[in-house]
C-alpha cells in the first residue's frame, strides 16, 4: 500500500474514521488479492465451482481449446500482434523469436528458409539495416503466398496487402540499399505477415549483424548494438543466436549463397536464384552433414576406432528441420500461456482508449468559445456555491482537505508573503507593519481566540475579527507621553472666550492617539481576512474537480484558463477590499472629530477641583463626603435602570417598552454628567494637565471598546456579505464580459490522437470480436 490510483488525492491519507475507512490507500493489486482471498473461502465453503465460472477461468478454457487449431490461434496472435504495433504503437505481446548474430552469420537465410521464399536482402556485409519483425501463419486455403507489409519509416508506396513476395522482397531490398546509401541504420521494424500453405506458424525478427572489426568508412557498430538491445529488450522475446561452426570455415548455407550467386545481380534474376536456392538448401545441408559423418568415420578408422561415434540423441537435435520443430512448440506453448494475460490487456487496453476518446471529446469542447464560456460559467456556479459553503461552515471539506485547515500562525506568515502585504490600501498603509511588528512581538496569543486550532472559512473570518480586537487592546495608546504638549493645543481664546479650552485638547488627544493607531490596523485587518478569501477561489476549484458530477469535465480546463480565472477573482477581490476600506476608514472619522460625554461604554466619574475632604452632604443621621454621595446615587439610578428594563421586556408589552424608552430618553436628555471641571486656572497647571489625561484615557478606553462594536458591524456588512455577494454576482459578470474568442486556445493535436484513437478502437474491438466468434464456434 505503497502508491497513489491516478485519481485519489493524498491529502484523503491524512484522515482516518468510519466514515471514510482505513487512511491508508490499497493498490489495485492489493485489492486484487483480498478479492481471490475471499473467492477461494468461497470454494472451501461451497465446493467446485461450476463449469464456466469466473472471466479467468473462461480465458484460461478458451486458450486451451483454441490450442487445439493451431492456424486460427496464429491469426488471432497475427492480428493482436498488429492491432499492438501499428495502433498502439507498442511491442508485440505475444512471444516472438529474435535472431542474433555476427554479421553474414546467416540470419536472414535462416528466416528464409521457415518461410520458403525470399524476402530479406543477403549480401557480402552489412545486408540488413532495420529489423524485419515476421509472422508466419499457415493457410491451407492458401496456395500461393499472400504477404502483408507495413513499417513506421518504411515508404507509404511499399505499403501493402495481398503483396506477392516478389514485390516484398523488392520493397524491403530497396528499403535497406536506400538505408545502406544514407550510411545508417534504423531501429524501427518492418513487419511482415506471411500466409501460406506450406508454412508452419511461427513469430520472428531478423536483425542487423553485429560487426567485429570496424570496416572502410563510418563505424556503424554502435549503431547495430542500439538496434539489437531495442529488439532484445522488448516484452516477451526469445534470442536465437546463430554460431558458426567449428568444423566449417564459414556457414555452410552463405557458402552455399556465396558459390551460386558470383556477385551482384538485379534484383528480378537475385530472386530467382535465391528462391532456388532456398528450395535446394535442405538436400545441400543434408549432403554436407552426411559428408562429415562420412569424413569423422573415415577419420576415425584411420586412427584405429578411438573415436566415438556420434550419439543418436545428438543427432536428433542436429539440422534446421530439427530445431525449426523445436522453436514452434516454444512458441506455440509460450502464446497459450500468455494468452489470458493478453486477453485481460485488450479489455484493458479498449477501456483505456474509450476513456481518453472520452476525454478528448470532452476537451474539444474547448475549442469553441460558447461551449466554453458555457462550461466556465457553469462551474463558477459551484465554486461560488462550495466558498458560501465553507463561510457557513462545512464539514465535508475538513475532511476532504484537511490539509487545508490554517492556524492563526499560518495565516499571519500567508498574509506576510503574499503580494498584497506590500500593495498600497490607502495612505494609511504607510504604517502597516508597525502593526506587523507588535504581531511578531507578541509572545503567546491568548488562548480565548483559538490560535492553534486550524480552520477555514467563516471560522477563519470571525477568528480574524477577534484578534484584531487583541491588537488594538494591546496597542491601546497611553496618552500620558503626551503630558508637554497638551498646554499647546488648548489653544487661546476659543469661541471669543478667554478661558482654557481643555475639550480641544481632549478632542486632540483623542483623535491623535485612537486614530493613528486604528487606521493602519483596519488596513492589516482587511489585508488578513482578504487572504483568508483569496485562498478559497483554488480549493473550491480543486474541490469541485474531485468526487462530484461534473468533475471529469471541469478538470479537463486548461491551466492557461484557470488562471484567467484566478486573476479575475483576485483583481475582484482587491476591488472590494479597496471598497471595504474606503468604507470602514470614512464611517470611523467622526468618532475622533468630537467628544460624545453620553458614549455608552464611558463610564464617567466626578472629577472634583475645589471640593475639599469637609465637604459633606447629610444623608439621613450621617454626614458623607459629597463626592462619594454622587457616586452612589449614579451607581443607584444605573442599577435601577437596569432592574426597570428587564421588568418591562419580561411583560413582552410593546407599549410598556415604548414607555420605557421614552423615559431613558429623558433621563438621558436631562441627566446632569460632570465631564471636565469649569474651574481652571488662566494658565493651565501641572494638575489640570494630569485631569485633562485622565479624562481622555478614560474616553479613549470607551472609545476604544465601542469602536470594536462598530468595527465588527461595519467589516459583517461591507466585507463578509459584501463578498458573497462579489462572488455570486460580480465575479460572474466579469468573468462573461471577457473575450472569449481570446481565451479560446484550440489543441491542433486533439483530432489527429482521435483518429490514432479510433483505430485504436476499431482494431481492439475486431479482436475481441474475433475472440468471441471463435469462443461461439469451440
Amino acid at each position: 500500500m505503497t502508491e497513489l490510483e491516478d485519481n485519489e488525492d493524498p491529502n484523503d491519507l491524512q484522515y482516518n474514521s468510519s466514515l471514510q475507512g482505513s487512511g491508508l490507500v490499497m493498490t489495485r493489486e492489493e485489492r486484487r488479492k483480498l478479492r481471490d482471498s475471499r473467492k477461494a473461502k468461497d470454494v472451501k465453503t461451497t465446493g467446485p465451482p461450476q463449469q464456466g465460472g469466473g472471466l479467468g477461468e473462461d480465458d484460461d478454457r478458451f486458450a486451451v481449446l483454441l490450442s487445439r487449431n493451431e492456424d486460427d490461434l496464429l491469426r488471432f496472435v497475427a492480428k493482436v500482434n498488429k492491432v499492438y504495433q501499428e495502433n498502439l504503437k507498442r511491442p508485440a505481446p505475444f512471444m516472438t523469436f529474435v535472431l542474433c548474430g555476427m554479421q553474414s552469420a546467416g540470419k536472414s537465410t535462416i528466416m528464409e528458409r521457415f518461410l520458403g521464399s525470399a524476402l530479406n536482402i543477403v549480401q557480402q556485409g552489412t545486408g540488413t539495416r532495420c529489423p524485419l519483425d515476421c509472422t508466419c501463419i499457415h493457410d491451407s486455403n492458401c496456395r500461393n503466398p499472400t504477404c502483408e507489409l507495413y513499417g513506421e519509416e518504411l515508404p507509404e508506396a511499399y505499403h501493402g496487402k495481398d503483396v506477392p513476395v516478389e514485390d516484398v522482397f523488392k520493397r524491403i531490398t530497396d528499403f535497406n540499399k536506400n538505408l545502406g546509401s544514407e550510411d545508417r541504420f534504423s531501429t524501427k521494424p518492418i513487419y511482415l505477415v506471411y500466409r501460406s500453405s506450406n508454412v508452419q506458424n511461427m513469430r520472428f525478427v531478423d536483425t542487423p549483424g553485429i560487426i567485429s572489426n570496424q570496416s572502410t568508412g563510418k563505424d556503424n557498430r554502435e549503431e547495430i548494438k542500439t538496434i539489437l538491445r531495442s529488439e532484445m529488450r522488448k516484452p516477451n522475446t526469445k534470442l536465437c543466436v546463430l554460431l558458426e561452426p567449428k568444423e566449417f570455415a564459414t556457414n555452410p548455407i552463405l557458402n552455399f549463397c556465396d558459390e551460386s550467386l558470383g556477385g551482384h545481380l538485379p534484383p528480378e534474376k537475385l530472386f530467382t536464384n535465391r528462391m532456388k536456392l532456398i528450395g535446394d538448401a535442405d538436400e545441400f545441408e543434408k549432403d554436407k552433414f552426411e559428408m562429415w559423418l562420412e569424413g569423422h568415420e573415415r577419420f576415425n578408422l584411420d586412427n584405429g576406432g578411438s573415436e566415438m561415434p556420434l550419439n543418436q540423441e545428438v543427432s536428433k537435435r542436429l539440422r534446421f528441420e530439427t530445431a525449426k520443430k523445436t522453436m514452434r512448440e516454444i512458441m506455440l506453448k509460450d502464446t497459450i500461456e500468455r494468452l489470458p494475460e493478453v486477453l485481460n490487456s485488450l479489455r484493458a487496453d479498449l477501456d483505456r482508449c474509450n476513456a481518453e476518446q472520452k476525454t478528448l471529446l470532452d476537451r474539444k469542447k474547448f475549442n469553441d468559445a460558447q461551449n466554453l464560456r458555457n462550461i466556465v460559467s457553469h462551474m463558477l456556479y459551484h465554486i461560488q456555491k462550495r466558498m458560501e459553503s465553507y463561510l457557513d461552515g462545512d464539514l465535508a471539506i475538513s475532511l476532504k482537505f484537511p490539509g487545508k485547515l490554517q492556524t492563526l500562525e499560518d495565516e499571519i506568515d500567508e498574509e506576510e508573503d503574499s503580494d498584497w502585504c506590500s500593495k498600497e490600501l490607502n495612505f494609511h498603509s504607510q504604517k502597516e507593519n508597525h502593526w506587523r511588528d507588535r504581531v511578531s512581538k507578541l509572545e503567546e496569543f491568548p488562548p480565548e481566540i483559538c490560535p492553534n486550532e486550524k480552520f477555514l472559512g467563516g471560522k477563519q473570518y470571525q477568528r480574524a475579527l477577534e484578534f484584531f480586537r487583541v491588537i488594538m487592546i494591546d496597542a491601546l495608546p497611553d496618552p500620558y507621553q503626551l503630558k508637554d504638549k497638551v498646554a499647546n493645543v488648548t489653544g487661546f481664546l476659543s469661541g471669543g472666550l478667554q478661558h482654557e479650552n481643555w475639550e480641544r485638547a481632549m478632542v486632540e488627544i483623542t483623535r491623535v492617539c485612537l486614530k493613528d493607531v486604528s487606521h493602519p490596523g483596519l488596513n492589516y485587518l482587511i489585508k488578513h481576512i482578504g487572504c483568508i478569501f483569496r485562498r478559497l477561489f483554488s480549493i473550491a476549484m480543486e474541490d469541485v474537480k474531485q468526487g462530484e458530477k461534473y468533475s471529469a469535465e471541469f478538470k479537463l480546463l486548461p491551466v492557461g484558463l484557470e488562471r484567467f480565472l484566478e486573476n479575475e477573482f483576485n483583481e475582484m477581490l482587491w476591488e472590494l477590499m479597496l471598497k471595504v476600506s474606503g468604507e470602514v476608514h470614512s464611517s470611523m472619522e467622526p468618532m475622533y472629530s468630537s467628544i460624545d460625554p453620553n458614549l455608552p461604554t464611558f463610564q464617567c466619574k466626578r472629577i472634583s477641583v475645589d471640593m475639599t475632604q469637609n465637604h459633606y452632604v447629610k444623608r439621613g443621621d450621617k454626614f458623607i463626603p459629597a463626592d462619594e454621595d454622587v457616586e452612589e446615587n449614579e451607581t443607584k439610578g444605573w442599577m435601577e435602570s437596569i432592574k426597570n428594563r428587564l421588568n418591562v421586556f419580561s411583560t413582552n408589552n410593546s407599549s410598556s417598552a415604548k414607555t420605557f424608552l421614552r423615559e431613558e430618553n429623558r433621563k438621558r436628555a436631562t441627566a446632569k454628567k460632570s465631564f471636565l471641571p469649569d474651574e481652571r486656572a488662566a494658565m493651565i497647571t501641572k494638575e489640570e494637565t494630569e485631569m485633562i489625561l485622565t479624562r481622555s484615557f478614560e474616553y479613549i478606553v470607551g472609545l476604544l471598546e465601542f469602536n470594536l462594536f462598530v468595527f465588527k458591524f461595519q467589516l459583517n456588512h461591507h466585507f463578509y456579505q459584501g463578498f458573497k455577494e462579489a462572488i455570486r454576482s460580480t465575479l460572474i459578470a466579469r468573468v462573461n464580459d471577457a473575450d472569449w474568442n481570446q481565451l479560446v486556445r484550440p489543441d491542433p493535436g486533439i483530432d489527429s490522437r482521435l483518429e490514432e484513437l479510433d483505430g485504436q478502437i476499431r482494431g481492439l474491438s475486431d479482436s475481441l470480436r474475433d475472440v468471441q466468434r471463435m469462443h461461439r464456434s469451440i
